[in-house]
Protein backbone atom coordinates (compact mmCIF):
# COMPACT_ATOMS: atom_id res chain seq x y z
CA UNK A 1 0.00 0.00 0.00
CA UNK A 2 2.72 2.40 0.80
CA UNK A 3 4.39 1.81 -2.49
CA UNK A 4 1.16 2.50 -4.43
CA UNK A 5 0.65 5.71 -2.53
CA UNK A 6 4.20 6.87 -3.28
CA UNK A 7 3.82 6.00 -6.94
CA UNK A 8 0.59 8.03 -7.17
CA UNK A 9 2.23 10.99 -5.41
CA UNK A 10 5.28 10.78 -7.67
CA UNK A 11 3.07 10.61 -10.74
CA UNK A 12 1.00 13.62 -9.65
CA UNK A 13 4.10 15.57 -8.72
CA UNK A 14 5.66 14.71 -12.06
CA UNK A 15 2.53 15.83 -13.91
CA UNK A 16 2.36 19.09 -11.94
CA UNK A 17 6.06 19.69 -12.63
CA UNK A 18 5.58 18.98 -16.37
CA UNK A 19 2.60 21.38 -16.53
CA UNK A 20 4.56 24.08 -14.67
CA UNK A 21 7.51 23.69 -17.05
CA UNK A 22 5.16 23.83 -20.06
CA UNK A 23 3.45 27.00 -18.75
CA UNK A 24 6.80 28.67 -18.04
CA UNK A 25 8.04 27.70 -21.51
CA UNK A 26 4.91 29.14 -23.15
CA UNK A 27 5.19 32.36 -21.12
CA UNK A 28 8.88 32.80 -21.98
CA UNK A 29 8.13 32.13 -25.66
CA UNK A 30 5.29 34.67 -25.70
CA UNK A 31 7.51 37.22 -23.95
CA UNK A 32 10.29 36.72 -26.50
CA UNK A 33 7.91 36.96 -29.46
CA UNK A 34 6.34 40.18 -28.16
CA UNK A 35 9.77 41.66 -27.41
CA UNK A 36 11.00 40.77 -30.88
CA UNK A 37 7.91 42.35 -32.46
CA UNK A 38 8.42 45.58 -30.50
CA UNK A 39 12.11 45.70 -31.43
CA UNK A 40 11.30 45.23 -35.13
CA UNK A 41 8.61 47.91 -34.96
CA UNK A 42 11.04 50.35 -33.32
CA UNK A 43 13.69 49.50 -35.91
CA UNK A 44 11.24 50.25 -38.74
CA UNK A 45 10.27 53.58 -37.17
CA UNK A 46 13.90 54.60 -36.72
CA UNK A 47 14.76 53.57 -40.28
CA UNK A 48 11.94 55.74 -41.65
CA UNK A 49 13.02 58.65 -39.48
CA UNK A 50 16.61 58.26 -40.67
CA UNK A 51 15.47 58.34 -44.30
CA UNK A 52 13.41 61.49 -43.77
CA UNK A 53 16.35 63.14 -42.01
CA UNK A 54 18.64 62.21 -44.91
CA UNK A 55 16.20 63.87 -47.32
CA UNK A 56 16.06 66.95 -45.11
CA UNK A 57 19.86 67.08 -44.98
CA UNK A 58 20.02 66.90 -48.77
CA UNK A 59 17.47 69.72 -49.08
CA UNK A 60 19.40 71.87 -46.66
CA UNK A 61 22.67 71.18 -48.47
CA UNK A 62 21.03 72.29 -51.73
CA UNK A 63 19.85 75.48 -50.03
CA UNK A 64 23.36 76.13 -48.73
CA UNK A 65 24.76 75.71 -52.23
CA UNK A 66 22.18 78.15 -53.63
CA UNK A 67 22.86 80.66 -50.87
CA UNK A 68 26.60 80.48 -51.49
CA UNK A 69 26.01 81.05 -55.19
CA UNK A 70 23.75 84.02 -54.41
CA UNK A 71 26.28 85.40 -51.93
CA UNK A 72 28.89 85.70 -54.65
CA UNK A 73 26.29 87.25 -56.93
CA UNK A 74 25.33 89.93 -54.39
CA UNK A 75 28.81 91.40 -54.64
CA UNK A 76 28.08 92.19 -58.30
CA UNK A 77 27.04 95.86 -58.78
CA UNK A 78 24.54 95.08 -61.57
CA UNK A 79 22.74 92.56 -59.38
CA UNK A 80 22.45 95.07 -56.54
CA UNK A 81 21.02 97.68 -58.93
CA UNK A 82 18.47 95.18 -60.24
CA UNK A 83 17.33 94.28 -56.72
CA UNK A 84 17.07 97.98 -55.81
CA UNK A 85 14.91 98.63 -58.85
CA UNK A 86 12.66 95.60 -58.49
CA UNK A 87 12.14 95.45 -54.74
CA UNK A 88 12.68 99.02 -53.57
CA UNK A 89 11.35 100.96 -56.55
CA UNK A 90 14.54 103.01 -56.84
CA UNK A 91 15.70 104.59 -60.08
CA UNK A 92 18.79 106.12 -61.61
CA UNK A 93 18.99 109.78 -62.53
CA UNK A 94 17.08 110.47 -65.71
CA UNK A 95 14.96 107.30 -65.52
CA UNK A 96 11.18 107.24 -65.14
CA UNK A 97 9.36 104.79 -62.85
CA UNK A 98 6.00 103.53 -64.11
CA UNK A 99 3.52 101.99 -61.68
CA UNK A 100 0.84 99.75 -63.15
CA UNK A 101 -2.32 99.31 -61.10
CA UNK A 102 -4.87 96.59 -61.59
CA UNK A 103 -8.33 97.32 -62.93
CA UNK A 104 -9.93 96.33 -59.62
CA UNK A 105 -8.37 99.27 -57.79
CA UNK A 106 -9.26 101.76 -60.51
CA UNK A 107 -12.90 100.58 -60.59
CA UNK A 108 -13.05 100.83 -56.81
CA UNK A 109 -11.80 104.39 -57.02
CA UNK A 110 -14.33 105.24 -59.76
CA UNK A 111 -17.27 103.79 -57.79
CA UNK A 112 -16.12 105.68 -54.69
CA UNK A 113 -16.09 108.92 -56.67
CA UNK A 114 -19.59 108.30 -58.07
CA UNK A 115 -21.14 108.05 -54.58
CA UNK A 116 -22.58 111.29 -53.29
CA UNK A 117 -21.99 112.75 -49.87
CA UNK A 118 -25.03 111.12 -48.19
CA UNK A 119 -24.22 107.68 -49.60
CA UNK A 120 -20.72 107.91 -48.18
CA UNK A 121 -22.09 108.80 -44.74
CA UNK A 122 -24.65 106.00 -44.99
CA UNK A 123 -21.80 103.53 -45.81
CA UNK A 124 -19.67 104.80 -42.90
CA UNK A 125 -22.54 104.19 -40.48
CA UNK A 126 -22.80 100.64 -41.76
CA UNK A 127 -26.30 100.64 -43.26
Amino acid sequence: MISRKNKKENTTQGAIFAIAVAIITVLVTVFLVVSNWRINQRKTDLTQKAESLKKEIQTLEDKITNLKANATQTQNQEYLEQIARDNLGLKKEGEEVVVVTSEATTTEIKTEVKKNFWQKIWDKLGF
